[in-house]
């Protein structure tokens, strides 16, 4: 089935042609009604990195349209890409050309939070990351 924009849709965001109904096949209560990588898995690894770049461009026309008021979508969009175990070649393109898009985006847009960036020190940061992983939160 081709995807398409879901213009009945009530919010802008379940309007996004990759988020869809979530299929509850196996009866397990879902953490969310939306699917929010509804991708079909065709083509080859080419095929699944242009669509996801195609995707992408979707995505950030949809934060600037809607003035970036929300942007807590993106882990669960990351996340339900990789729902199904091992991907094949087309889904790992669309995560590959999904995810280098929006790398491209923010390279470019990195100079506008340049006082905060610069701000951070890599070796306090890097501290900080060792903390939450190896450090015990009690």
């Amino acid at each position: 089935m081709k995807l398409r924009f879901n213009k009945r849709r009530a919010l802008a965001l379940h309007r996004l042609p990759f988020i869809g109904k979530r299929d509850n096949a196996d009866g397990r209560r879902a953490f969310s009604p939306l699917d929010w990588w509804c991708v079909p898995d065709t083509g080859d690894y080419s095929d699944g990195n242009d669509a996801g770049r195609y995707l992408a461009v979707i995505y950030m026309k949809y934060l600037l349209d809607n003035n970036n008021k929300t942007h807590h979508e993106l882990p669960w969009i990351v996340s339900d890409m990789f729902k199904v175990g091992e991907l094949k070649d087309s889904a790992k393109g669309q995560v590959v050309g999904f995810l280098a898009t929006l790398g491209g985006f923010l390279s470019k847009s990195a100079p506008l939070f340049s006082e905060y960036l610069n701000s951070q020190e890599n070796e306090e940061l890097l501290k900080k990351v060792n903390a939450s992983l190896f450090e015990r939160k009690n």
